[in-house]
């Protein structure tokens, strides 16, 4: 009730008071405009202390809807979530995502030859980049490798994980247990194979292999000066009879 006065001899004051200007044009200001506006802060400062309680007239009512909150607490108590919602099938779901693009992935084949090549990273922009006031601050056609100015720790090793040849070669490797490397798949479970291997598995995607230009796996990107560099690991035939493999011969 007290604050009834002020706010409306603040609503009266935003109505009557002029605009805010600099000290030269306020003391311009014809001295009947300048009189007014000073007796309206005053108002405005002593309202608070002139104010006073005046009672209640008319009827009053208890207010009879019920507090918002508590009605969505008693709505949550009465859900069996167990019924409403299938953790199982979540997690089956989850379990066994796959993204659209890894479908294109497929046909990446298995690497016929160790080969090495580097890949230039540099970018031409398509258009014109402004700044908030519209200048031009890169024109289209400005090329730039971002490799110059940034460099990229982690070493990323591309495979298949539905080849037992691929996932055993990864094991055996160096990259296992090298916390800088990231494991991407073309291929298989990334869940299954985050679980065996004990470690982040995560999917390829159709414009990483582009950009880094992967036509086989595993291959193995990491920087190389202002390059990427991709290295395509040919995995040999594993020898199975003890008679055909040529580290047994001689002993």
């Amino acid at each position: 009730m007290k604050t009834n006065g002020s706010r409306i001899l603040t609503a009266l004051a935003f109505l009557v008071l002029p605009p805010a200007r600099t000290v030269e044009t306020a003391a311009k200001e014809p001295s009947a405009r300048r009189i007014l506006t000073t007796a309206f802060l005053g108002l405005l400062i002593t309202s608070t202390a002139l104010a006073r309680d005046l009672g209640t007239f008319g009827a009053v009512y208890d207010i009879v809807e019920k507090d918002a909150l508590k009605e969505l607490e008693e709505k949550a108590k009465s859900v069996d979530f167990s019924k409403a919602v299938d953790r199982n099938a979540l997690v089956k779901k989850a379990k066994n995502f796959t993204p659209e693009d890894v479908k294109e992935l497929r046909a990446i084949g298995p690497a016929r030859k160790d080969r090495t090549f580097l890949v230039d990273m540099t970018y031409t922009l398509e258009r014109d980049l402004k700044d908030d006031k519209g200048n031009v601050v890169y024109p289209a056609g400005y090329t730039f490798n971002p490799l110059t100015y940034v460099s990229y720790p982690r070493t990323l090793v591309i495979l298949n994980g539905k080849r037992p040849e691929d996932v055993r070669w990864f094991e055996e490797s160096s990259y296992a247990k090298d916390a800088q490397v990231t494991l991407l798949l073309t291929d298989g479970s990334y869940s299954e194979l985050s679980r065996s291997l004990k470690r982040p598995v995560f999917y390829a995607s159709a414009k990483l292999i582009e950009v880094f230009m992967i036509q086989a796996v595993p291959s193995v990107v990491r920087q190389s000066g202002v390059h990427m560099e991709v290295t395509e690991v040919r995995i040999p035939p594993r020898q199975t009879r003890l008679g055909n493999n040529p580290a047994s011969k001689g002993n």
